[in-house]
């Protein structure tokens, strides 16, 4: 039977990734991008799954009818967050992480829809369950053990109560491994008592602790701090690691006060994939968007202004300050061309705030984008960066400007612009660079020391001899061979064995032409799961000690 879901997509992101899949399989999806139009369709349809983000529980709970109640299923911004819903009774069928491949969405769609809360309880876990059983109006004793057990007494579809407490229960989905089954009703002692199964599931869901992120174990790590980390007063980090494991893209919320006023400004914005989760981030910081004054895009990226676009749908006074390109960009896409400023529109590219704070705006086109600027504090000497300055994600690094160094090998156009562009910074006191990738950091001058003259981009010529091409190949299988574990290495070769022949950990032929290599090689470096930034960038660091080009990915 075709499967008939409601997707609440606020930030209309998802539905361009689902429509076409779901017209394809004789599925339905309906769409709604508020509460309201959420609300409507629940009351007007008959609903089977519920997909919501994962900070919209409440829809999902507000989606529940008398005749009947939806199954759910979360959209996550990250791992950590599988934790929270696993610890009150769903199962991995009840989500996935963004960014996400829609068959295999859909494919857990149908395990959801098909399977029975008898039959198939282990799999599908205590609330699915529960949902099913309350749908069928069963009556059934629904156990849930580890070493310990809790059995949860349901007649006629709605939850009576259970032997144990919340608190024990708790304790028992919070365990690595949980066995659910459905055996026939008998009347039994209740330890405590529940109106319905949606009291039950609001309890439950209530009373669910929040996941701290995990830290990354290596000598330089970064704290992903839950919900956000303060880097210093009224400044946070509210983004995440990108998927490319060397990318650590930054998004900053800078919030000023002095002269009795407040200003709070999103700097940069996020890829399409992070946009939502990081607007939750600004809101669990600002407690409502509406709190938001601008936002300033230090460079121009398809996904930046579309992210950007979307939050102007979204809050209609919100202000953007940015580069001649990017407004055009954003007009051309239907935003008010009145609410944005370029850098330019400054005299002197300065500006006195409503608190009293002082921004300077410095010019870095080329770098490698066409637009981009820095916005530099003239109070505290904090230097917001585009991709200038950025630098590789290493977490067992102990040479910061090295690690700076390299990012611009592989990314600036030539080393004639970037000497230029660093030259714009002569005489300007930073305390602490804050680039779009990579960790902050306060050794500016040692920085730009080791940042002048250095060759970079294009200065370098392509690899154009096949053994050449065979040599560095091998030096790389190499390095990652001795630097991971047998799971990673053996997706790496299997990566590799698209475009080479690889016998017994040694490349013998490429099917390539020799200029290709290096773009093929670490595409497939990329894309195996698990593997450590530091092994990437030990990768990086041998392709630059070969002097050849590197292709920017």
């Amino acid at each position: 039977m075709a499967i008939k879901a409601l997707l609440l997509d606020r930030d209309r992101e998802v539905f361009p990734l689902l429509g076409d899949i779901f017209n394809v399989t004789g599925h339905k999806l309906l769409i709604a991008t508020n509460d309201n139009m959420f609300k409507d369709l629940v009351n007007s349809t008959d609903i089977d799954i519920v997909l919501v983000n994962h900070t919209d529980v409440k829809a999902w709970l507000s989606s529940w009818k008398e005749e009947k109640i939806p199954l759910a299923f979360f959209l996550l911004d990250r791992d950590e967050e599988e934790l929270k819903f696993r610890n009150v009774g769903f199962s991995e069928l009840n989500y996935i992480k963004k960014p996400f491949n829609p068959l295999e969405l859909l494919n857990k769609l149908n395990y959801l829809y098909r399977f029975k809360a008898v039959e198939d309880a282990q799999q599908l876990g205590l609330m699915n369950t529960l949902v099913k059983l309350a749908n069928d109006k069963e009556s059934k004793l629904v156990e849930v053990a580890n070493t310990n057990l809790c059995v949860i007494a349901v007649e006629n579809g709605k939850v009576l109560g259970m032997d144990c407490t919340v608190e024990e229960l708790r304790t028992i989905l919070s365990s690595e491994e949980v066995k659910v089954r459905v055996k026939d009703f008998d009347r039994i002692k209740l330890e405590q008592k529940f109106g319905s199964t949606h009291d039950f599931v609001k309890t439950l869901l209530e009373r669910a602790k929040p996941v701290q992120a995990v830290v990354t174990a290596g000598e330089r790590i970064l704290k992903e701090i839950s919900p956000v980390e303060e880097i210093d007063k009224g400044l946070y980090r509210v983004s995440k690691f990108s998927t490319v494991p060397v990318l650590l893209k930054n998004v900053y919320l800078r919030v000023y006060e002095g002269k009795e006023r407040r200003a709070a400004f999103l700097i940069n914005i996020g890829s399409l994939d992070e946009w939502s989760g990081v607007r939750n981030l600004v809101e669990d910081t600002l407690f409502n968007l509406e709190e938001l004054d601008a936002v300033i895009l230090l460079t121009g990226d398809l996904s930046s202004i579309y992210n950007s676009f979307t939050l102007s749908e979204q809050k209609f006074n919100i202000r953007f300050i940015t580069d001649y390109f990017v407004k055009r960009e954003l007009s051309e896409c239907g935003s008010k061309s009145g609410r944005i400023r370029t850098f330019g529109d400054f005299p002197s590219y300065t500006v006195t705030i409503a608190t009293g704070h002082r921004l300077r705006f410095v010019p870095v086109s080329f770098s490698p984008s066409v637009g981009g600027f820095c916005l530099y504090e003239e109070d505290t000497g904090y230097l917001f960066t585009p991709e200038l300055f950025s630098s590789f994600f290493n977490e067992q690094s102990k040479d910061k400007p090295e690690d700076v160094r390299l990012y611009h090998r592989v990314f600036m156009p030539s080393g004639a612009v970037l000497s230029s562009l660093i030259a714009r910074f002569n005489g300007l006191k930073v305390n602490k660079v804050l680039p779009r990738y990579g960790l902050y950091y306060e050794n500016f001058e040692e920085v730009k020391e080791r940042l002048t003259g250095i060759r970079t981009g294009i200065d370098f010529s392509p690899i154009t001899s096949r053994d050449k091409a065979l040599d560095i190949l091998n030096e790389v299988v190499s390095f990652v061979l001795e630097s991971e574990e047998k799971s990673v290495t053996n997706k790496f070769l299997e990566e590799l064995g698209r475009f080479a022949t690889v016998e017994a950990g040694v490349v013998t032929d490429i099917y390539i032409e020799p200029p290709f290599t290096l773009e093929l090689l670490l595409n497939a470096i990329m894309l195996v799961p698990g593997i450590r930034p530091s092994t990437v960038v030990g990768v990086l660091s041998k392709l630059d000690k070969n002097e050849v080009f590197i292709n920017p990915f």
